[in-house]
């Protein structure tokens, strides 16, 4: 992880509407509070859009390099603009990008903890019960949310185990909405194969290919 620890402006040019990046990031916070804090099938049919559910790059691997908070340890009392960030260095370029500011950052260890595998699956089917209009049709008292969301952050995946995990859970809502949406034989052209790789990790008893049949 790094930290900057001056100040420096950066120019950063980005793609407007691109399917993955900070939109995809959000989507698994949203994901893991969404039924017991709204209804969260409104809220996927509305704010999701079908490109980012059919992308499958969420890591955004063209990039020379990738800043970002997902996996980052909580750091109380400091907002995400202060606290470190993960650094994902692919290529030549990305080295050269980062050696520019390289004397301006604080270098800090990699955190993980935890077993993601048990709470991916809990959470896609969560998700997919509540965008099939299956989830509760009302929320509970949110205090009851802030509860069971300290509780999770207890016993759950951290670090980078909690950036797998949400990894998986993105690759599997998504494999789940392609083979919905266009039909098996087109999604299987559409889908790489590291996606298909996470998701048999997942379809050992054939549970995720029955989802893909309920409707």
């Amino acid at each position: 992880m790094v930290r900057m620890v001056q100040p420096v402006d950066l120019q950063i040019s980005y793609v407007e509407n691109f399917p993955c990046g900070c939109m995809g990031i959000l989507c698994g916070c949203m994901a893991l509070r969404g039924n017991f804090l709204f209804p969260f099938g409104m809220y996927f049919i509305h704010v999701f859009r079908a490109f980012s559910i059919s992308c499958f790059d969420y890591t955004n691997a063209l990039a020379d390099l990738v800043v970002g908070y997902m996996g980052v340890p909580k750091y109380a009392g400091l907002s995400m603009t202060q606290h470190p960030q993960y650094v994902t260095v692919r290529n030549e370029r990305g080295k050269e990008m980062l050696s520019l500011v390289n004397d301006l950052l604080e270098i800090t260890p990699t955190t993980s903890g935890g077993e993601r595998r048990p709470f991916v699956m809990e959470t896609v089917k969560a998700d997919d019960n509540a965008k099939l209009g299956r989830g509760p049709s009302q929320p509970v008292p949110k205090f009851i949310g802030n509860f069971l969301a300290f509780v999770l952050n207890l016993i759950g995946p951290k670090g980078l185990e909690f950036a797998r995990y949400s990894l998986d859970y993105h690759t599997i809502r998504n494999y789940l909405h392609v083979n919905r949406a266009w039909g098996r034989q087109r999604a299987d052209r559409h889908i790489p194969s590291y996606a298909k790789k996470i998701v048999s990790m997942y379809n050992q008893n054939g549970e995720i290919d029955q989802m893909i049949s309920a409707k």
